[in-house]
Order: C-alpha cells, then sequence, then structure tokens
C-alpha cells in the first residue's frame, strides 16, 4: 500500500510538473534569470481581412511577454497595414506564391537564421505548417488538422463549432495560458493625412458604400441596383450635411461608374483610387460604412467606424467579431451559408432590400 500510495504521488507530482503551461512558464523563468530574450513568430500571411481579424492576438501576445521580440510572417502587400504597429518587433514578408515548396524551403532557411523559441501558427494551412517545422521552432502552436502532427503543442480545431474569428485564435493562445479579457477588432493610431485630393472636408458628413468583394466571391456583393436605389433614399431624406462615397478595388472601378450614371445627386466615387493607406484615412472620416463581408468591412470596425455588414453566402457569426459598432443584416434561407462563390439567383443578398438598410442607417445616425 505505502508503495502504490508514493507511486501515485510521485506520478501526480510529475504531472503537474511537466504540463503544457508549467513548462512554458519555466521557460520563461530560464530567459528572465538569464537575460535572454524570447522570440516569437506568428505566422499570419493572408488575407488582408483575416490578418485585421489577428491584431487583437499580436496585442495579447505581446502583453503577455512584454520582454519578448515579437515578429510576424505576412505578405509583403500588406506591409502599409502594420505600418506603425506597435505590438510587433519585426515584420518578415513574402510574396504571395510562398506555397511553391522550393519558396518554403527558402522561407524555412532563413526564418532557422532566428532560433525562433515560439512560431504561433493562426494561418493553419499546410505550407504555413512546413514552414513552421522547418524552421525547427523550440516550441511551435496550431490547430491539429492539415500536418498538425508536425507542431509540438496542438488543440483540436473547432471545425463544427460556429464560433468567432477571435475565440478560435483563442484555442491556440490558450496552449500559451493566453486569454483574451475583451474581444474586440483593434488599430492603432497614426498620424493623419490630408484627404483634400479625395474632396473631403470636415463639413459633410460621409456614409460609405463598398462596392465590391473579391473576384472569386462574386456571391458576397450587393446587387448594383440596390446599391443605387439606397444612394436616392439618402440623399432624398437626408439633411444635406450627409454624402455618399464609394470604395472598392481597381477592378470595381467600372461598377463605380455604373452607379455614378443615372444618379442625379453627386457622389464622391474612390473606387479604384485608394492604396490600403488611403482606405485607412478615408474610413476615419465616415459617419457609417456600409459593406459586404470584405477586408474594409473589418478595417472599418477595427478603426471603430460604425458598420453595417451585410452578409449572404458566408455566416457572419463566424467571421465577424460581434461588437456595438458592427450591425448585421443578412437573410436565413434553405440555402444559407452556402460558401459557394457561384449561384445562379444570388437570392441571399438581392433579398437584402435597399429600404432595410436605410431604415438601420437611419437608426445609426438617429436621424428622424
Amino acid at each position: 500500500r505505502l508503495s502504490k500510495k508514493i507511486t501515485l504521488k510521485a506520478r501526480e507530482k510529475i504531472e503537474k510538473f511537466y504540463q503544457i503551461q508549467n513548462c512554458l512558464e519555466k521557460i520563461g523563468e530560464v530567459y528572465e534569470k538569464t537575460n535572454q530574450i524570447l522570440r516569437i513568430l506568428v505566422i499570419k500571411i493572408s488575407s488582408l481581412g483575416d490578418l485585421i481579424l489577428a491584431l487583437p492576438s499580436l496585442k495579447i501576445i505581446k502583453e503577455n511577454f512584454p520582454q519578448s521580440k515579437l515578429f510576424l510572417l505576412t505578405l509583403s502587400k500588406y506591409t502599409s497595414l502594420l505600418d506603425g504597429c506597435p505590438y510587433l518587433d519585426r515584420l518578415i514578408v513574402v510574396d504571395s506564391n510562398y506555397k511553391k515548396i522550393k519558396n518554403i524551403l527558402c522561407i524555412a532557411k532563413i526564418l532557422r537564421n532566428y532560433s525562433f523559441d515560439y512560431i504561433i501558427d493562426l494561418q493553419n494551412n499546410l505550407a504555413s505548417r512546413l514552414i513552421a517545422f522547418l524552421s525547427f521552432p523550440y516550441n511551435s502552436f496550431g490547430f491539429s488538422r492539415k500536418l498538425g502532427f508536425l507542431l509540438t503543442h496542438k488543440t483540436k480545431f473547432p471545425k463544427r463549432e460556429i464560433i468567432d474569428p477571435l475565440t478560435s485564435q483563442e484555442r491556440i493562445l490558450k496552449i500559451l495560458g493566453i486569454t483574451f479579457k475583451e474581444k474586440k477588432l483593434i488599430y492603432w493610431e497614426k498620424e493623419p493625412r490630408q484627404l483634400s485630393r479625395f474632396r473631403l472636408d470636415d463639413y459633410h458628413y460621409y456614409i460609405g458604400i463598398n462596392v465590391c468583394a473579391s473576384l472569386k466571391w462574386k456571391t458576397k456583393v450587393w446587387p448594383l441596383k440596390n446599391i443605387k436605389k439606397l444612394i436616392e433614399l439618402i440623399y432624398k431624406y437626408f439633411p444635406s450635411r450627409y454624402k455618399v462615397l464609394l470604395v472598392g478595388d481597381k477592378d470595381s472601378v467600372a461598377v463605380g461608374r455604373k452607379i455614378e450614371e443615372g444618379l442625379k445627386e453627386e457622389i464622391i466615387n474612390l473606387c479604384g483610387k485608394t492604396n490600403l493607406s488611403d482606405l485607412i484615412d478615408v474610413l476615419k472620416k465616415l459617419s457609417v460604412f456600409i459593406s459586404p463581408d470584405t477586408a474594409s468591412l473589418h478595417l472599418a470596425q477595427a478603426l471603430e467606424v460604425e458598420t453595417i455588414g451585410l452578409f449572404g453566402p458566408t455566416n457572419p457569426f463566424r467571421h465577424t467579431v460581434r461588437d456595438k459598432n458592427l450591425h448585421l443584416i443578412f437573410k436565413e434561407l434553405k440555402c444559407s451559408f452556402c460558401y459557394k462563390s457561384k449561384c445562379k439567383t444570388n437570392q441571399c443578398m438581392e433579398e437584402i432590400t435597399p429600404k432595410e438598410v436605410f431604415l438601420k442607417l437611419k437608426k445609426i445616425l438617429n436621424i428622424d
């Protein structure tokens, strides 16, 4: 009996000591005692919207490891978004063809030079798994799917659960003992730039409308006729100080022109005229921003702009972080949420009426 009791006590002590969190804390203590700096790499390569949704994770990682050097691996075209980020010590960028095996090997070779202590894979695809593994970190973290066995520490992917992006990321961060105090999109203060070239002033109140989604997701786009009707309602019933502003990428220039055609009222059409830095400054000027499920939607919300999200084929509860400045409009149909990039009817977006959006707009702006 005594030997059994001693054995059980010893096992309990060992299991307690070697729990993941305990081990990580011990590593941290060692670094503090030796004055070495913990090197942490977060992998979040794409997309732009997903990167914006990951910014709170960068912040909380830095808060929990304030003496660490925090690196981020992402696409080079997103550098302007991360300009001035107070949570990052260094940005490591790659091109969009990073998934090719020769490029994976090249990236991993470069990353090995940094001797990372932790690699946190928030991308969670096959390429990011290989990059993390071949970089030879002391510890790596992510979901158990998609070559998850290559990670030293992993957690089960919430495949059947409908959870928001921050809750999903938190599942990984919890392995390191990190939890969010509040789940909220964030962005940092930047020096405002001159916007006179876009004909924006301090007299008018601007209502922004994003006319596009990515080329792959045409099913996310709100019909052009609905956008035009909404603009007509705004100019008919809102005070004259309100003006409508259109935004969209370079592929939406023709759409912007079509919306302008036939409108009696003057609108500000910035479709294809703004880069990422411009877009951030423009969004800050808006009273309300209306957008389908795109990066611009998340960016406006992070900038604390009142935002109306129009959702169709994608589930808003899986792809947004709920907050008081986010107002969702969507239809629950038999086919919701299909995640199809092509559809003959696009019924889910067609059924979001201009009047419905207009009434939501009136409520937000407190206009009778």
